[in-house]
């Protein structure tokens, strides 16, 4: 501990510290080592007891302090938190329980406490076993701007929403439809929601006013939006298990029809199965004209012609787009109905469709099938500035490739292609 030395004396300037200074640094500890530091004097003792934050992660409490048994760790860790809990004075404004513990019921009476000392964060994160079903104690709790919940299952009933919740993150959470719309309506100051993998519904319309920030990450389910002007950054990632797209004959695809509900959106990230899915149907006739979107990235197969037709009327769709990221799918065939250089000279007719891109990325080029794409763009795109080109990790011939492209016509004067030196994986698919 940092002291120094008067005449005889000396004075330690670290206990001396305010005691609002002190909260920030043990806030900044390991709980277990904030906790520890109570054998440093007198005046440490309880220091600990007033943060405001705490924290049992697997981490800081690791299944080896107690040889590995899961019995004797489950007992310990239970009497820990009742200490922590019995002795600490003041407000928890932040709970976290990160550890697999095989009976939950003490969890309970832990979130019946939190739901009386003015609880503003919940992290609640089960890794295995049996999903934990929420207490009725955790809707009383009307002052949580965050909660964050994995391998739980909510079925709240009578309930009001959380007024102050501004972050929601839900993974593996059994909640049925009706339950999750009626939750996310419910939370008027909710700005950013994360869902991750989702138990028992097959859709979700999202209906949030503040909503700002969306993450759906799993297996695909017919997501809709209502009400959603602030939305700006959409990320959604899909898993498909058949080849049915959920798009009747004549159905404008479905990355173009909720473009008119999301007047705001400036992002959109669209990994998996996402773009496939989404761009499978019928395309509009008087494509949508989106203005705020300035950033794109997506999971594609250059080799699909239908999905280049798709990237290319999204182009035309948001005209002050600056950045694309492409990353290639790979598939077990190629859709050869239009031969490639045929489908981009047929395009060369366009207007200039990329007038404001300045940076480009394409990464997980396995092949030259993946080249027209990039010489399309860099005969159209005037102001482009950066294209990055990253290999994919099996790939043996880059400098054939890199040799061809600098061939390219560059449209802007000032653009440069650069190759990345990470290797990337090439997304997979079993999809014709």
């Amino acid at each position: 501990m940092s002291s120094i030395v008067i005449g005889n004396n000396t004075l330690d300037r670290i206990s001396h510290l305010p005691p609002n200074i002190i909260e920030q640094i043990l806030m900044r500890l390991p709980l277990r080592d904030a906790i520890r530091t109570s054998i440093l004097s007198h005046d440490w003792r309880y220091a600990w007891s007033s943060i405001p934050h705490l924290a049992f992660s697997w981490q800081e409490f690791p299944l080896s302090i107690c040889n590995y048994s899961q019995v004797n760790f489950d007992r310990k860790l239970v009497d820990i938190i009742h200490q922590v809990l019995l002795l600490h004075q003041g407000p928890i404004h932040r709970f976290e329980l990160s550890i697999q513990l095989r009976n939950s019921k003490d969890i309970d009476g832990w979130l019946l406490f939190l739901s009386r000392n003015d609880i503003r964060e919940i992290i609640l994160h089960r890794w295995e076993g049996e999903v934990y079903k929420l207490p009725s104690c955790l809707l009383s709790c009307k002052g949580l701007r965050s909660l964050s919940l994995h391998r739980c299952m909510f079925r709240p009933v009578h309930f009001q929403g959380f007024p102050r919740l501004a972050s929601l993150f839900l993974r593996s959470v059994a909640i049925s439809q009706d339950g999750l719309e009626a939750l996310i309506t419910a939370c008027p100051l909710l700005n950013k929601l994360c869902l991750i993998d989702m138990f028992d519904f097959g859709g979700l319309k999202v209906c949030s006013p503040s909503l700002v920030n969306l993450t759906f990450v799993g297996e695909h389910i017919d997501l809709a939006f209502e009400n959603v002007p602030l939305l700006a950054t959409l990320s959604v990632s899909l898993t498909v298990k058949s080849d049915k797209y959920y798009a009747a004959p004549g159905v404008i695809c479905k990355l173009f029809r909720i473009l008119y509900h999301l007047p705001s959106i400036k992002k959109i990230v669209l990994g998996g199965q996402a773009f496939k899915v989404w761009t499978y149907g019928e395309l509009p006739i008087q494509l949508p004209c989106t203005y705020q979107l300035k950033h794109f990235h997506a999971t594609v197969n250059f080799k699909d012609m239908q999905e280049m037709f798709a990237i290319v009327s999204l182009c035309r769709s948001c005209p002050l787009l600056v950045t694309l990221e492409l990353e290639a799918r790979f598939v077990m065939q190629a859709n050869h109905e239009t031969p490639v250089e045929k489908f981009w000279n047929s395009q060369q007719s366009f207007d200039c469709l990329f007038s404001q891109l300045k940076n480009l990325e394409i990464t997980g080029v396995s092949s030259i099938l993946e080249l027209p794409f990039l010489k399309f763009v860099l005969a159209n795109a005037p102001v482009l500035e950066t294209a990055y080109i990253g290999f994919d990790y099996r790939l043996k011939t880059e400098l054939d490739i890199t040799r061809e492209m600098i061939k390219f016509r560059r449209l802007s004067p000032a653009a440069e292609i650069k190759i990345l030196k990470r290797k990337f994986r090439n997304a997979s698919s079993m999809w014709a």
